[in-house]
């Protein structure tokens, strides 16, 4: 699933982002690409919804990445550590080659811990 953020990830923003991360769970998307190349400016509250939902994906075996990001951006998601968790990818392309390679493995996985 691609989401996207507006320019500025705002506490309003955050709020919309959280709903629709909970809607999609729900309905059983457990990948998701963020894009965010419009992403000029991100609060902390910014960054703690993209790590909760990184937290809230791994209890499902899922997984987010981000992708487009601006130069200063990217450098506030390192200076965070954020990047440690959750991959960064310059392209739409990339990200989802890596979640798709990344959903075979955990379905490889699911059916050696059932066998």
């Amino acid at each position: 699933m691609i989401l996207k953020f507006a320019e500025t990830v705002s506490y309003e923003e955050t709020e919309n982002f959280k709903v629709q991360v909970k809607k999609l769970l729900e309905e059983g998307c457990r990948f998701f690409a963020v894009d965010m190349s419009e992403v000029d400016c991100i609060t902390s509250s910014g960054l703690g919804v993209i790590f909760t939902a990184h937290k809230e994906l791994r209890k499902y075996d899922g997984k987010i990445v981000l992708f487009g990001l601006l130069p200063h951006i990217a450098k506030t998601i390192r200076d965070w550590r954020l990047d440690r968790f959750i991959p960064l990818f310059s392209t739409q392309n990339e990200a989802c080659a890596m979640l798709k390679n990344y959903a075979h493995s955990q379905k490889d996985a699911a059916a050696l811990r059932t066998s």
